[in-house]
């Protein structure tokens, strides 16, 4: 096999994608979880489709968006975590 081949096959096997807000990643047991990696340097109180969450720990959520925000509906962002995945939120940059 070739070595461009190779590199494309894993390439392409990947299990990891990144975006603008985060990272996702297939999870071992087919679950689908949320875990919130920035939590404001600490000054966040974190909310999850309106409810209090706590920074670093998975929660399962079922596919599709979710609201992330600070305790103040002007920090609200949506992320969209796939079936399967768990979506690592690390970012609250506009």
């Amino acid at each position: 096999m070739s070595r461009a081949l190779l590199l494309l096959l894993v390439f392409l096997s990947c299990k990891r994608s990144e975006d603008l807000r985060g990272v996702e990643e297939k999870t071992p047991d087919g679950g689908t979880f949320l875990i919130v990696d920035d939590d404001g340097q600490g000054s966040c109180q974190l909310f999850l489709d309106g409810r209090r969450v706590k920074a670093h720990q998975p929660r399962e959520v079922s596919p599709g968006p979710h609201q992330l925000d600070c305790g103040d509906p002007k920090s609200t962002v949506t992320v969209t975590v796939h079936e399967g995945h768990t979506f690592h939120f690390t970012y609250w940059g506009r």
